[in-house]
């Protein structure tokens, strides 16, 4: 899980603290999905800090001035211009008053006054040219990096081609330790045994790669719905009652009988993939890893029906749109619901109206906690490569910076998203517990031996009527022809 002991930045974020637990991919939720925030609390209080504890584990580890190099995507590249030029989340030379920046370089300092190392970025100027540095390096045997961050979906790709150093050979590292993200440890650890890129404190792009629901505080109130954060908190908040709220929410605004993204009002907007990824909210997704760490193709029945539910809800609807410019539409006040990642919620800074931000909603009550798709693209995540000269000490560096990150940059973020324009209601700040509480990630998303599978869920909504059993039936083979390629690729890794 991510802990997020928060001490050290906003008076807000101290008594928020009982919230900012749940800054984590892995909080509990209890029968009625309402996350269970007691007994992390109580430790986060109470016991060392994660600091503390990584300070007493490598007390006499001295490495004698050591250039760590961390290869990475240059400052302003990925996703990282939605919320800043210069944002990145491995390095900044000074101090300059911004939070996060200032959270980095204070991670940094900490780490390397820990294990005398000298912390040094190398830049690449994109997530491909990262991973064109990083097939380079394998292939002509070059020690140039100790560890990388890149894309999730792009390191996963790397790890077919034997690039990486399995991280769960590398003893330094604990997978276990609270500053891990343990939903992408145990979903991307492929036969039990091989795990080649991790997240967690250390990097906040897998937080920023979380569906969320944003809607229109303002609207709402205006159309006499109560707030659904209610709802959210006592496990309420369904897919039933979004689908009603959004059929209300529609209006031929200008009275000339056709819905249009630029004139009229709609209760839900969204892109052509938005039956794929509110499967997740159902608590389906497009693949699993059984017991025995195999990667399977879920076809099952109940993914069948709630298909057919979602399709229905998209079909023929005028209160859904999912063309145009529908960012516009909903930050001009003209929509109820938007589906997004959280690091859209930059594009919402200048919107008049008031929103506010939920969990995407349950398949049903009965569903223990709310559940959301996780973009394997937008996710960023750390790893080795195969030619690190030093596996044992590229891992020791990468557990005091995801250790000491937990005080800091994950503290920064949440003081962020709460003290600026992003979030605008103390209710939303609830919210985001319940957001960062329902990630799930799907060796599916993103990745290249999927694209069938992933084009049988965005090419329904272009047919005349529901194609996804015989869409299913037609590619399954072919499908499971790449991906048994992809795990034979993987097998063969070291």
């Amino acid at each position: 899980m991510k802990s997020i002991k928060k001490p050290g930045y906003s008076a807000l974020a101290t008594a928020l603290l009982i919230f900012a637990v749940l800054f984590t991919s892995c909080a509990q939720a209890d029968s009625a999905g309402v996350p269970d925030v007691t007994a992390d609390t109580e430790t986060d209080v109470t016991a060392a800090s994660n600091a503390d504890i990584i300070r007493r584990k490598y007390t006499s580890n001295n490495y004698d001035g050591y250039n760590f190099r961390i290869l990475s995507p240059k400052p302003g590249s990925h996703f990282y211009g939605k919320t800043g030029d210069n944002e990145n989340e491995i390095y900044y030379e000074e101090q300059t008053g911004d939070i996060l920046n200032d959270a980095i370089y204070k991670r940094n300092f900490q780490t390397e006054d820990l294990l005398n190392v000298k912390l040094q970025p190398v830049w690449a100027d994109s997530t491909d040219a990262a991973t064109s540095t990083l097939k380079k390096s394998v292939m002509a045997a070059d020690d140039g990096f100790d560890i990388l961050l890149n894309r999730l979906d792009f390191l996963m790709n790397s790890s077919t081609e034997n690039l990486l150093f399995n991280i769960l050979a590398v003893d330094s590292i604990d997978t276990s330790n609270p500053w891990w993200d343990r939903n992408i440890v145990s979903g991307f650890t492929m036969f039990n045994t091989k795990l080649y890129a991790i997240s967690g404190d250390i990097n906040y792009y897998d937080d920023y790669a979380v569906q969320a629901v944003y809607f229109n505080k303002s609207l709402c109130a205006d159309l006499g719905f109560d707030m659904p954060y209610d709802d959210v908190a006592a496990g309420k908040w369904t897919f039933e009652r979004f689908a009603e709220m959004t059929a209300a929410s529609s209006s031929d605004l200008n009275g000339d009988g056709a819905f249009k993204t630029d004139d009229d009002r709609f209760g839900y907007v969204n892109h052509e993939h938005s039956i794929l990824h509110l499967i997740y909210a159902f608590g389906e997704r497009m693949s699993s890893v059984d017991s025995e760490g195999m990667i399977t193709v879920n076809n099952s029945e109940n993914l069948v029906g709630v298909v057919g539910k979602l399709y229905d809800f998209h079909k023929d609807n005028q209160a859904v749109c999912l063309k145009g410019d529908y960012i516009k539409a909903f930050t001009d006040g003209r929509v109820m619901f938007f589906a997004e990642m959280v690091g859209s919620l930059s594009n919402f800074r200048a919107m008049e109206d008031d929103f506010g931000v939920l969990p995407m909603p349950k398949g049903s009550e009965e569903q223990d906690r709310y559940t959301a798709y996780v973009s394997n693209g937008w996710t960023t995540a750390m790893a080795l490569p195969l030619t690190s000269a030093d596996t044992e000490r590229a891992g020791t560096v990468l557990e005091a910076m995801s250790a000491f990150s937990s005080d800091t940059v994950t503290a920064a973020l949440y003081d962020v998203l709460l003290e600026s324009k992003f979030i605008r209601d103390v209710e939303s700040q609830e919210m985001l517990s319940y957001v960062f509480a329902s990630k799930v990630y799907d060796w599916a998303g993103d990745l290249s031996w999927a694209n069938d599978l992933r084009s049988v869920y965005v090419s329904m909504l272009t047919s005349s009527s529901n194609t996804f059993v015989s869409s299913m039936e037609k590619k399954i083979a072919g499908i499971q022809q790449k991906l048994d390629a992809f795990v034979e690729s993987y097998a063969a890794t070291d």
